[in-house]
């Protein structure tokens, strides 16, 4: 019976977000860093899509290793 009960207490949120960067110098970009992890310091991880001149990318970050290697 306390299986039924074992994530009780636990708050799961799932947050879409888009965003879209201009850099001068994309070749030269290599990772993104992202801060939302100060700012929500509960949070634990974020998946990410990056689509650019290489063209799609994914991966995650997360609270303990928020950058995201775009190479």
């Amino acid at each position: 019976h306390h299986a039924d009960h074992e994530d009780e207490g636990a708050v799961h949120s799932e947050v879409d977000a888009e965003y879209q960067l201009t850099c001068e110098k994309p070749d030269a970009l290599r990772e993104i860093g992202f801060p939302y992890f100060k700012r929500f310091p509960n949070a634990e991880e974020l998946t990410i899509t990056a689509i650019g001149p290489m063209g799609q990318i994914g991966g995650e970050v997360s609270k303990d290793n928020p950058l995201f290697k775009l190479r």
